[in-house]
């Protein structure tokens, strides 16, 4: 029964770290987007 909820419980962390780890992703990469886009609007 213990191993059982430790395991329940490491799974539900584990998703998560995983559902946060997929939003700093996307920032990461609108944060890239948007610096790029503010190059390029500089250059013209």
């Amino acid at each position: 029964m213990l191993a059982y909820l430790l395991n329940e419980r490491s799974g539900a962390d584990l998703d998560e770290s995983w559902k946060t780890e997929r939003a700093a992703t996307s920032v990461r990469a609108f944060a890239a987007r948007l610096h790029q886009t503010a190059d390029d609007s500089k250059e013209q």
